[in-house]
C-alpha cells in the first residue's frame, strides 16, 4: 500500500522547486510446504518518506538541481538521502556532474524470513539488519547529432556500506548479514538513441 502526495512550483524562469511525502505498508505471510526448504516469511514494515527539490538555472546553457529525503522506517529508523547535480549544455554537447546517495532498507523476507529446516541450511531471519548506503558520483557527457539522434556516455563509481550478503554461518543457520567492508564499483555506460515520431530505437551497453 502506497499514498504519496507531491506539489511542484515554478516561481520564476530561474527558479522551481517542490516538496512531498509518502508512506508505504509492506505486509507478506507465506509457507511454501512443497519446496524441500520449506521457505516462508511473515511480517509488515511501514516507511514514512518527506522529500524536497529544487533548481536553478543560472543562464540557458547551465542548470544546478537539489534533492533531499527523509526516510523513517520501522525497523531501520530515520535516514537521509540526497542528490546534487550541475549540468552545462555547450554547443552540441551537455555536460552533467551528479552526486547521490541511496538507501536500500532490508525486505521483509531479510527482516523476517524462516525456511523452517532443523539443519545448519535453514535460513534465518534478521529483524536487526541495518540498510545498505551508497555513494555515486557521475560525470555524463551527451552529444546531439541532430535533435532526435543522440549519444550519450556516462562514467560512475559508487561505494556501498553495509551491504545486506547472504552469510551460511549466521547464528547456526543461513542469513543475511551487513558486510563490515564496502563494496566498490567502476562503471561506464553507453546509449545511442534515435527518436522517430512513433518510434524509439536505442543501443545499450
Amino acid at each position: 500500500f502506497v499514498l504519496k502526495a507531491e506539489r511542484k512550483i515554478k516561481e520564476t524562469k530561474k527558479i522551481s522547486y517542490g516538496y512531498g511525502a509518502d508512506y508505504k505498508y509492506d505486509s507478506a505471510e507465506f509457507t511454501n510446504n512443497g519446496s524441500w526448504s520449506t521457505p516462508s516469511a511473515k511480517g509488515n514494515v511501514d516507511n514514512l518518506g518527506f522529500f524536497s527539490n529544487a533548481g536553478y538555472r543560472y543562464s540557458e546553457n547551465t542548470i544546478f538541481s537539489l534533492y533531499a529525503r527523509g526516510d523513517n522506517h520501522k525497523t531501520t529508523g530515520l535516514n537521509p538521502t540526497y542528490k546534487i547535480n550541475l549540468t552545462q549544455f555547450i554547443d552540441k554537447f551537455k555536460f552533467s556532474l551528479t552526486q547521490s546517495t541511496g538507501l536500500r532498507n532490508p525486505s521483509l523476507y531479510e527482516l523476517y524470513g524462516n525456511n523452517g529446516r532443523s539443519d545448519s541450511y535453514k535460513h534465518i531471519a534478521n529483524p536487526d539488519a541495518k540498510p545498505e548506503k551508497s555513494k555515486t558520483n557521475e560525470f555524463k557527457i551527451k552529444y546531439f547529432f541532430s535533435n532526435n539522434f543522440f549519444l550519450e556516455n556516462s562514467f560512475y563509481r559508487s561505494s556501498i556500506e553495509d551491504a545486506l550478503l547472504y552469510d551460511s554461518n549466521f547464528k547456526g543457520g543461513s542469513g543475511y548479514t551487513n558486510s563490515k567492508s564496502n563494496l566498490n564499483q567502476d562503471g561506464i555506460e553507453s546509449n545511442l538513441t534515435f527518436k522517430g515520431k512513433d518510434q524509439k530505437f536505442s543501443i545499450f551497453n
